[in-house]
C-alpha cells in the first residue's frame, strides 16, 4: 500500500475486514519506503560494518537527507542562536510560507523551521548537536 503520513494501516485492515463482515487484524507491518529512502537500497548493520571506512562514508547519508524535499535556509550565527532558543526570526524579505531545512553558517544541519504568513521563521523540529 502506498499512503501518506498519518494513515493508520492497522485500523484500515480492521475496517476492510468489517466491510467484508469478518473480524480481522494485522499480523505484520513493514515500512518499505519513506520519502526518498527505500528498503531496497538498505544494507544490514553487519554489511555496513564490513565496508571500508571510505565506502561506509559514501553509503551512510546525512540526517538532512530525510527531509531534502524542503528548501534550504542558511542562518547567520545570531539567527541560529535565536532559533535554538525558541525565538522566531523576522525575515527581511518576503519568503514563501512553508517548511524549510535550517543550516548553520558552517552548513551544519540544525533542523526544520516554518515561515508563517507574517514572514516569521519559527523552529518546528531541531536536532540535538550536543555529543557529550
Amino acid at each position: 500500500m502506498s499512503c501518506s503520513k498519518g494513515t493508520y494501516i492497522r485500523t484500515l485492515a480492521e475496517d476492510i475486514a468489517n466491510k467484508l463482515g469478518m473480524d480481522g487484524y494485522l499480523i505484520d507491518l513493514r515500512r518499505t519506503k519513506i520519502g526518498n529512502l527505500n528498503v531496497q537500497d538498505a544494507l544490514s548493520l553487519d554489511k555496513i560494518e564490513a565496508l571500508s571506512i571510505v565506502k561506509r562514508n559514501d553509503f551512510i547519508r546525512p540526517t538532512e537527507a530525510l527531509v531534502d524535499e524542503y528548501p534550504k535556509i542558511i542562518l547567520i550565527e545570531s539567527e541560529e542562536n535565536l532559533i535554538k532558543n525558541g525565538q522566531p526570526i523576522q525575515l527581511p524579505k518576503k519568503v514563501n510560507a512553508e517548511i524549510y531545512r535550517l543550516f548553520s553558517k558552517n552548513n551544519a544541519f540544525i533542523g526544520l523551521g516554518e515561515i508563517d504568513s507574517n514572514n516569521l521563521l519559527k523552529a518546528v523540529r531541531l536536532i540535538s548537536t550536543n555529543l557529550n
